[in-house]
């Protein structure tokens, strides 16, 4: 998180689901496949993380991104392609916790900027995920929902204006989770009228069960009462 850089994050809190995202580990379809440069890393555009290769390319992203918070153009040569642009609510951008600055492991990454070096462990993150964040940076702002709108033209489109300070950001819920919770209100149904069909069902089969009994009772109270007459 460096304000005059960029604020970075994607890697998720449960070790076993981050190692799937790993480059290092190459899992099928972990690494996305290398995007053409189409607009520049200016102030509110939105990019994958990548490792370098020898040359200085950028290659093996995976699910972690950044937001510039300043015209970071000259990462456009090294291939980091922006994907989207921070369209409101960059205002929350810039509220962002950074008393924690670079990651600890790439500290000399940016030796120019002058920031704090007291950050992240990526290979700690990685391998010990939310439990080592939550015992180490307590203050690290988190992203706990994120859903996916109609694209924006990154290529064209500038950020809008920040909203105004105290504005609330309201989360929407996901249409997965609209349609999973219809799905479960619709088995709930589907289990009522079953449990009431067969309820009415079993109460029917006792009755004829009953009947039958009662009809059997009878024939051999009539047999006894004939042999008695013998």
């Amino acid at each position: 998180m460096l304000k005059n850089w960029v604020c970075q994050f994607g890697v998720n809190g449960d070790p076993a689901v981050s190692a799937v995202y790993d480059y290092k580990n190459d899992r099928p379809g972990a690494i996305l496949a290398d995007d053409p440069v189409r607009a520049s890393n200016e102030r509110g555009t939105v990019s994958y993380s990548a490792a370098y290769t020898a040359d200085e390319r950028a290659v093996n992203r995976t699910t972690e991104i950044y937001i510039n918070y300043r015209n970071n153009s000259r990462l456009d040569a090294h291939g980091f392609a922006p994907i989207g642009r921070v369209v409101a609510g960059m205002d929350v951008v810039d509220s962002f916790y950074d008393e924690y600055g670079e990651m600890a492991d790439v500290c000399d990454l940016h030796p120019e900027l002058g920031n704090t070096c007291a950050g992240v462990n990526e290979t700690l993150l990685y391998s010990e995920g939310e439990q080592y964040l939550a015992a180490e940076f307590p203050n690290l702002d988190r992203t706990f929902l994120a859903t996916v709108d109609p694209p924006h033209d990154c290529a064209t489109a500038g950020p809008a204006p920040a909203g105004p300070a105290g504005a609330r950001h309201e989360a929407r819920a996901p249409k997965h989770i609209v349609t999973i919770f219809g799905v479960v209100l619709g088995l709930g149904a589907a289990l009522f009228v079953f449990r009431v069909g067969f309820s009415k069902w079993l109460a029917y089969r006792n009755r004829q069960t009953k009947a039958a009994r009662d009809r059997m009772n009878a024939y051999w109270r009539m047999e006894d009462d004939r042999f008695d007459d013998f």
